[in-house]
């Protein structure tokens, strides 16, 4: 895992990242002609991997993940 100062700092650059591409167009029309699938591919990355550690985690604490998986289920249909 990261610290507590690690996880705050990554917060704060990427917010600084957000505002930055908003405010300088030569980087908004950079970002902007990155593919869909390309950035689809990476949201990918990140979700699955999040969701393979949540059901890794489903025979440790059971009662925590299972309303999560059902709440995603729910909200998806």
């Amino acid at each position: 895992g990261f610290s507590m100062s690690e996880a705050v700092a990554a917060f704060i650059v990427t917010g600084v990242l957000l505002i930055a591409t908003g405010l300088f167009r030569p980087l908004t029309k950079l970002i902007s002609r990155i593919p869909p699938s390309v950035a689809s591919g990476m949201l990918a990355g990140i979700v699955v991997t999040f969701a393979l550690n949540a059901v890794k985690t489903i025979p440790i604490d059971p009662w925590l993940i299972l309303p999560l998986i059902a709440a995603f289920f729910v909200i998806r249909l």
